[in-house]
């Protein structure tokens, strides 16, 4: 089982907060009247619906990347969190920057250091595979020769 970093643990945090929130009151935005901030989420996402399907997905996938070592699986989910807190991002920036602007670009910016990570580790992994193989099969002519 691998370690969630900090940055994976705070998208859940982000993610579980919006949908349990909205769970819990499912027509929050409406009963906020016409608040630019849930105007933006409301014209983003398309309803406070998507918005709890969008967070749940994301906690899913963040938990099932606990136990999926792949770093395919686990830049995609990435990828996927990368869009999930730009989308809400973008409605904090354009209405109502707050603390909660800020810890979405800190998400924004662990999340894009995240993918480098994953990359950079599936590099020296390819790599390191080939380099064995190179070594291997150099003892192998090595072997041949005597």
């Amino acid at each position: 089982m691998k370690r969630p970093n900090f940055h994976e643990a705070a998208m859940s945090l982000f993610a579980f907060i919006t949908a349990i929130t909205l769970i819990i009151s499912p027509d929050m935005f409406d009963s906020r009247g016409d608040l630019d901030i849930y105007t933006s989420y409301k014209q983003l996402f398309g309803s406070e619906e998507n918005v709890v399907i969008a967070s749940v997905i994301v906690l899913v996938l963040y938990f099932t990347m606990l136990f999926i070592e792949w770093d395919l699986y686990r830049f995609i989910v990435n990828l996927y969190g990368f869009v999930y807190i730009v989308c809400n991002a973008a409605t904090f920036l354009t209405n109502y920057p707050t603390v909660g602007l800020a810890y979405a670009l800190i998400l924004v910016i662990g999340t894009v250091i995240n993918m480098y990570k994953i990359i950079t580790v599936s590099e020296e992994k390819r790599k390191l595979k080939q380099q064995r193989r190179a070594i291997k099969h150099f003892e192998q002519m090595k072997e041949e020769t005597h």
